[in-house]
């Protein structure tokens, strides 16, 4: 039956209004991305929200990133390669050990930030991120932009993939994100990201910056916990797919959204 994953990344407030309002997002997404030491997240913060993905019966995934929790992981850190790989391993390791005290598997991994980007059109760096899978928690799916060279190498590997459409981020015509240093690069409206998800859905297709209209075929919707007005975001999204998945349960699910 189809089923409309929405995920979203969690763990990055280090303040209690913050944690409160992830909590709150939690039951309104189906999966999330959980901060894992790199750019920002503790051991205490995993465990809690592990156990409330235990209670919702939400999928819980890691978040890696560059280790640098001064610049949210968003710089392009030039490390070694060594150092790299044995950075998203321990973070890994700290994201299954936290899904192991609840009881729960680790289901998914996602890379964050300047990592995520990277990864998604170098080899060398999706290399790392695929090896620090590999070594650590093979099992999981690994979650990846839409499109990009990363689905194929990942999966040339051996490994799982989602495929991921951001609803709350503009897109150049190349099918890549416009950057967050960019005017425009954040969308916050709950109107215009209800619009841009039932054009994927009815469409597989999104608008870019410059008007241009192109294919993506996702496996799952990410928004983030730090976009102005979330709450309502989540919640707007939640009906859309509801909605549609009503509407599909007796018709040929789109090929851009097919579940196990």
């Amino acid at each position: 039956m189809f089923t409309a994953d929405l995920n979203c990344d969690l763990g990055e407030h280090a303040d209690p209004a913050g944690a409160h309002l992830e909590n709150r997002l939690l039951p309104l997404v189906s999966s999330v991305n959980v901060a894992c030491g790199g750019h920002a997240g503790s051991f205490p913060r995993l465990i809690e929200i592990a156990r409330l993905c235990q209670q919702c019966g939400t999928a819980f995934g890691a978040h890696p990133s560059f280790p640098d929790r001064e610049g949210f992981g968003r710089r392009n850190l030039q490390l070694p390669p060594e150092s790299l790989l044995h950075s998203l391993i321990d973070q890994l390791l700290l994201a299954a050990s936290a899904a192991a005290q609840a009881h729960i598997p680790l289901t998914h991994v996602k890379p964050h930030g300047a990592l995520y980007n990277l990864a998604a059109n170098q080899p060398a760096i999706a290399d790392l991120v695929i090896a620090a899978l590999q070594q650590t928690v093979p099992s999981a799916v690994l979650i990846a932009l839409a499109g990009s060279p990363l689905v194929q190498q990942a999966r040339q590997s051996g490994l799982l993939v989602r495929e991921e459409f951001f609803a709350d981020r503009a897109y150049v015509a190349d099918g890549q994100l416009l950057s967050r240093s960019l005017p425009g690069a954040l969308i916050t409206s709950p109107q215009q990201i209800g619009n841009r998800i039932r054009q994927l859905l009815e469409r597989n297709t999104v608008t870019t910056t410059d008007g241009t209209e192109i294919t993506i075929r996702a496996d799952t919707l990410c928004i983030h916990s730090d976009t102005p007005g979330v709450l309502e975001i989540a919640r707007h999204i939640r009906q859309i797919l509801d909605s549609f998945q009503t509407k599909t349960r007796e018709s040929p699910v789109p090929p851009a959204f097919r579940w196990q």
